[in-house]
């Protein structure tokens, strides 16, 4: 079933609005060995211009702008935000800098967080977390 949504989410996000309709680049390990294409480099985010912490302050911000200009003003909106930016800081600190990996982070991590079920971090939002993962995402491509 996993295979099956990770799937879908990869045909969804090749046929975004985002305006790229490219493979999605891998999950990047230290160990990567074969050289990147110019696609799958420009999926990277490590050539954003801001430090990590800058970066996610940023996220969080425009995050939840978004929803509280998308939906009603909610204060479920601030968790939201502040628990995707955390999970975004986390994960490129540890040399994620695919899209796609951050993306699918996001939205798993968000499903159980630090005890918290998914009821208790999406409580009064109109959004769930596979939809905060491709928000973010969308964020990201267009920060590139």
């Amino acid at each position: 079933l996993m295979l099956a949504i990770k799937h879908l989410l990869y045909v969804f996000l090749l046929c975004s609005s985002t305006g790229f309709f490219t493979p999605l680049a891998p999950r990047v390990s230290p160990s990567f060995s074969h050289k990147l294409s110019a696609v799958e480099e420009r999926m990277l985010v490590g050539s954003m211009s801001g430090t990590h912490d800058e970066e996610r302050a940023l996220l969080r911000y425009t995050l939840s702008g978004h929803l509280n200009r998308t939906y009603i003003p909610h204060e479920a909106h601030d968790r939201i935000a502040t628990l995707s930016s955390d999970i975004y800081l986390k994960e490129r600190l540890s040399g994620v800098s695919a899209v796609s990996s951050l993306l699918v982070t996001i939205a798993e991590s968000l499903e159980s967080r630090g005890g918290m079920t998914q009821t208790d971090v999406f409580d009064g939002a109109f959004v769930n977390n596979w939809d905060v993962g491709n928000l973010v995402s969308d964020y990201l491509l267009q920060r590139l």
